[in-house]
């Protein structure tokens, strides 16, 4: 993790761990994509493609996951393809391929913690009441600030 800090400001990355990332899984060339997940995508455990390498799959989740550290943008559609570890697909795999696209054209995002006087909590939650096709579970999230810091 990289950390650079001036008086009114801190700002947290992983650059060089994104980098060797993409670099591991060949993804470094690669044509980077604005969007995550493509919208309307719905996963789930049998989809009846044929099944992928399930190291190679772990690795590459295991990667992600880490750099979530300072990438809450990505969390979600981590946390959504980490599902399908014990059976992956090739539409598993292409959606993490896709994630991998994202953080290629996003490699020195990071947090940046701001200095204020203003220190208000503030948070955010929401459901999407059952998308998972899977089990009909509902997925929830939630956001939480104070001042202008991300904190979870």
């Amino acid at each position: 993790m990289e950390v650079h800090q001036t008086h009114d400001e801190i700002f947290l990355f992983q650059a060089k761990y994104a980098r060797d990332m993409l670099k591991t899984f060949g993804m470094s060339e690669c044509k980077h994509v604005a969007t995550l997940i493509a919208h309307g995508e719905l996963l789930c455990s049998d989809d009846g493609d044929e099944k992928v390498n399930k190291i190679e799959y772990k690795s590459i989740m295991g990667s992600l996951r880490f750099l979530c550290n300072t990438r809450p943008n990505i969390c979600y559609d981590v946390s959504l393809c980490t599902r399908y570890m014990a059976n992956p697909s090739c539409l598993h795999l292409k959606e993490t391929k896709r994630i991998l696209r994202s953080v290629c054209g996003t490699v020195d995002f990071g947090i940046h913690y701001f200095y204020t006087d203003n220190v208000k909590l503030v948070g955010f939650s929401d459901s999407d009441w059952g998308s998972n096709i899977d089990d009909q579970k509902s997925n929830s999230g939630n956001y939480f600030s104070l001042g202008t810091s991300l904190i979870t």
